[in-house]
């Protein structure tokens, strides 16, 4: 009797511990999970690029004639407004100059005048008393000429005296033809072509006075626009050669550029909203241009950005930046991407009462860590922790994060 108790005991411990065995194995076989209650959100659709803080306009302003520098009228950083005097030349030697091309305008302007308006009836008279004057010079000459040459032929005086009387009347003769023409120009007036002549002479002289005049003007430079000094190349009583830079300016706007892609360079129009982040700073920026073509070296497209509501503040050129353009917007179920595991095929795993269902999705957009995902619903559990070594249909139970 006592053999059969003890193998009953035997009995029931055995099977007490295969059960209490079934039942560690089981729970072991529970994987604990993290999970989040999904819904349907709308969230921004985002372009994000890296850029850089330029000036919209920088300007270096020149001479445009050289000289020395008399004096220098601002300061680098100073804030300067539209039509501000900057810097002018010494124009002593200049003023000399327009004051001598002036001299020759009016002589100019005198001979075209006189061409134009004729002779005066004294001039007239004076021109025929020259003439008057020549002939009698001629005549005069012309018979002492005829008497030289009847001594020659006489024998009376050598070769030499005769062409010596013969070269002073071809003198005489040529005086009298110029004095003759002269009077004739005077008496009838300039030809046509004459006057063309002196005028263009007049305009010619004009010219020169008045681009001597102009250098005296470009002597001064001021500010095309309102801003800062950036840089001063030049000291006062330093000679500048015309054309190169003396000051550099730029204005107060600054603008962001930016190198996207030609996909997304397809999506950005002027109406595109843009925020704009240096370190703790953000700021709103208007589309300002995109390039239609593409950068040589980067194959980018070259977006310009104007800031917005930077209450004065300048900042350094040069900064990086953060810049999201704002396309829009997508509503849809937005989950982690670290969620979504894959064998070929996009899947997660929910959580079904305290079961694991793996289910298939299908990613429609991203937006930084986040992806829209198809496949999900309102409401459903998602498994966001543990789920790397799950198999669909895996107990689970809830933890807390």
């Amino acid at each position: 009797m006592n053999k059969k108790i003890l193998l009953m005991f035997l009995f029931i411990s055995l099977l007490f511990i295969s059960c209490t065995k079934e039942t560690q194995e089981e729970e072991v076989r529970v994987k604990p999970v993290q999970v989040i209650i999904l819904e349907e959100k709308i969230e921004p659709i985002e372009l994000h690029y890296s850029g850089r803080i330029y000036s919209e306009e920088l300007k270096k302003i020149s001479f445009k004639s050289s000289g020395k520098i008399s004096n220098i009228y601002v300061e680098e950083g100073q804030m300067i407004q539209r039509g501000d005097l900057l810097a002018d030349l010494d124009t002593k030697d200049l003023r000399y100059n327009v004051k001598a091309a002036e001299h020759q305008m009016g002589a100019a302007k005198a001979r075209y005048q006189k061409a134009v308006n004729g002779a005066t009836e004294e001039e007239v008279n004076q021109a025929e008393l020259i003439v008057k004057k020549a002939l009698d010079a001629y005549q005069y000459t012309l018979d002492q000429y005829e008497k030289i040459k009847q001594l020659y032929e006489e024998e009376a005086i050598s070769e030499n005296i005769l062409d010596q009387t013969k070269l002073e009347l071809d003198i005489k003769e040529s005086e009298l033809q110029q004095a003759e023409e002269s009077y004739n120009q005077i008496k009838n007036g300039a030809r046509e072509e004459d006057k063309q002549a002196l005028l263009s002479q007049y305009e010619q002289a004009k010219t020169d006075y008045e681009y001597k005049n102009s250098m005296i003007q470009d002597a001064k430079i001021t500010s095309n626009l309102e801003g800062y000094v950036v840089d001063i190349f030049y000291k006062e009583g330093e000679m500048v050669a015309a054309g190169y830079p003396v000051i550099a300016i730029r204005n107060g706007q600054q603008i962001v550029k930016v190198g996207v892609t030609q996909k997304d360079a397809m999506k950005i129009d002027e109406k595109t909203r843009v925020k704009i982040k240096i370190e703790a700073l953000e700021i709103k920026g208007t589309i300002h241009s995109v390039d239609e073509v593409p950068n040589e070296q980067t194959y980018t497209y070259t977006v310009e950005i104007l800031l917005n509501d930077t209450s004065q503040q300048i900042i350094p050129l040069g900064v990086y930046t953060d810049v999201k353009f704002i396309l829009g917007e997508e509503k849809g179920i937005w989950i982690p991407i670290t969620a979504i595991s894959s064998n070929g095929e996009d899947y997660v795993f929910t959580a079904n009462k305290d079961r694991a269902e793996l289910k298939k999705v299908t990613i429609e957009s991203t937006k930084g860590s986040l992806v829209k995902v198809n496949g999900l619903q309102n409401g459903e559990q998602l498994i966001i922790e543990g789920m790397e070594k799950l198999l669909d249909g895996d107990l689970i139970h809830l933890t807390e994060k």
